[in-house]
């Protein structure tokens, strides 16, 4: 998972460049679905799985290749298609 969420850094976004959890959550879906239904196995709750996710970002902010903006200060439509907030990211 962690190669899939690195592509994604490496590939739609450029530095400087803001995105939430939810777009991440979204690629992985749409471009790594096997890798993505596989972790999300079928026993957890999509939001605790998704927030998992979310926190793999943070050790790309302890390595310095993202920066963490506020807290949950982004609002997106997550995959049930409803607006909720998500951490907000910059690409260094």
């Amino acid at each position: 998972m962690e190669k899939a969420i690195l592509e994604f850094i490496d590939t739609e976004v450029k530095s400087g460049q803001y995105f939430d959890s939810h777009t991440l959550i979204k690629y992985l879906i749409q471009k790594h679905t096997d890798l993505y239904l596989q972790g999300a196995g079928g026993k957890q709750r999509a939001d605790t799985y998704h927030g998992q996710l979310a926190q793999k970002l943070s050790v790309l902010e302890k390595d310095g290749v993202l920066e963490k903006i506020g807290d949950k200060v982004s609002v997106s439509k997550n995959i049930k298609d409803k607006f909720s907030e998500c951490a907000l990211w910059r690409k260094k």
